[in-house]
């Protein structure tokens, strides 16, 4: 149990550390992919503006260009050329748009989320899954790490089920030590 209550104890002293690591490492993650995707709306605003302008001013003077072209070129009546004039303008705006428009998305296919973050905390809850999995089966064991003797190392215990003299470098468990109780312990 003392190795869990340890595994348990460092997760809370460190817990906060790793989280505050993850939020940075989202953080700077993030702010490049807001930028694209500041970029990218920059560049559909643009599209809109530009789009409307060019409908609005390039098709008023450029259209009646046109027409009058398709009028005195083509020898078409006033009313074709003027149609005509108006339909070549609106295709010349559109081409406009869809440039811009893919300009736009090629930016915003540059936003992510935060990739590295995300794996940076699959990674820690999985050695916090693992290390909470090896303190309850080394507590099922009946297997305690002791008080080190040094701060390097420290000894197991093992249950004193014969009456032997464990090692020097082991302690045994007194819940299973005792020679008056026949019970087993589970954890």
């Amino acid at each position: 149990m003392a190795h869990v209550a340890q595994n348990i104890t460092t997760i809370m002293t460190d817990g906060p550390a790793v989280l505050a690591g993850v939020k940075d490492l989202a953080a700077a993650e993030l702010k490049p992919a807001v930028k694209a995707g500041a970029v990218g709306t920059g560049l559909f605003g643009a599209t809109a503006t530009v789009g409307l302008a060019v409908l609005r001013f390039a098709l008023l003077t450029f259209a009646f260009l046109f027409s009058y072209l398709y009028t005195v070129i083509f020898d078409v009546s006033y009313p074709a050329g003027l149609i005509f004039g108006f339909a070549t303008m609106t295709l010349l705006a559109l081409a406009v748009t869809v440039v811009f428009a893919l300009m736009g998305s090629k930016q915003f296919k540059k936003v992510h989320g935060p990739k590295a973050a995300l794996e940076q905390l699959r990674e820690s809850i999985l050695a916090v899954t693992n290390a909470a999995a090896a303190g309850s089966t080394e507590a099922a064991a009946g297997i305690h790490p002791a008080a080190p003797a040094d701060a390097t190392t420290a000894a197991p215990v093992v249950a004193d089920s014969a009456g032997d003299e464990p090692p020097a470098n082991y302690v045994t468990d007194p819940l299973l030590s005792n020679s008056k109780s026949t019970a087993t312990t589970n954890f």
